[in-house]
């Protein structure tokens, strides 16, 4: 095998391992590529013009296993070669597990979620508006830090490529936890859209309850906290 194949395959082989001890995620080749242009790796160049599919398949790696999508054949993946098991079940549980997620996802405002998402240079550091969360900006880490009108993003909550990319649930659990850290509440981080849902899930929920029959009524129990919560959330 020559350099440059080496070049595109050690590359694909790191963000598959990346990506897999990251909470057991296949690699879709569509991400794979994407992946390897960000790397400056032109694959089909030192490939001769092939597909990755091909390309992987031809290099003949003990490292990778390509896997389908038992649901769509022209979907594949690629795992670790180490991993053991069917791949059309390997494949389901992957997507079983990212429409769980879609489920829990909250929907934050743009500007929140860009600014956990979005890779900042090593040498710069972010800081997200403070009265709405409307934007942010990164300056370089020998500049001043801005007025108090802005809100450090910890660098821990950063990555700096993107085969450093965390899963959503991961990027959702780091917005909320800085969020505590800097007493901001739930409502300031979501778009109006999704807080709008949320109340109305609320009220249609006591709309719906005062409908329902005193005899079945009366078989209801709700703990007194998560009504009050509740009605909180009303006003």
């Amino acid at each position: 095998m020559d350099q440059d194949n080496e070049d595109w395959l050690t590359a694909l082989v790191k963000v598959t391992e990346e990506y897999w001890n990251g909470g057991n995620r296949i690699l879709l080749l569509t991400q794979a590529a994407k992946h390897l242009k960000s790397r400056g790796i032109d694959y089909k160049e030192q490939t001769g013009g092939r597909g990755l599919k091909a390309a992987i398949v031809d290099a003949g790696t003990d490292k990778l296993r390509l896997i389908k999508d038992p649901n769509d054949h022209l979907v594949w993946g690629v795992i670790p070669s180490s991993v053991d098991g069917d791949g059309s079940l390997i494949f389901e549980e992957f997507q079983e597990k990212k429409e769980k997620e879609k489920d829990e996802h909250i929907r934050f405002k743009p500007s929140v979620w860009a600014a956990f998402v979005k890779t900042i240079d090593s040498k710069r550091t972010r800081y997200i508006e403070r009265l709405a969360l409307e934007k942010f900006t990164d300056i370089d880490l020998s500049t001043a830090a801005p007025s108090d009108g802005y809100i450090l993003v910890d660098s821990k909550y950063l990555y700096h490529s993107p085969s450093e990319y965390r899963n959503n649930g991961k990027i959702q659990k780091d917005i909320l936890e800085w969020a505590a850290e800097n007493k901001l509440s739930e409502e300031l981080l979501v778009s109006e859209r999704e807080y709008v849902r949320k109340t109305n899930d609320i009220e249609d929920f006591f709309v719906r309850l005062s409908k329902v029959d005193h005899a079945d009524l009366s078989r209801v129990s709700i703990p007194l906290d998560v009504v009050v919560k509740a009605l909180g959330k009303r006003g």
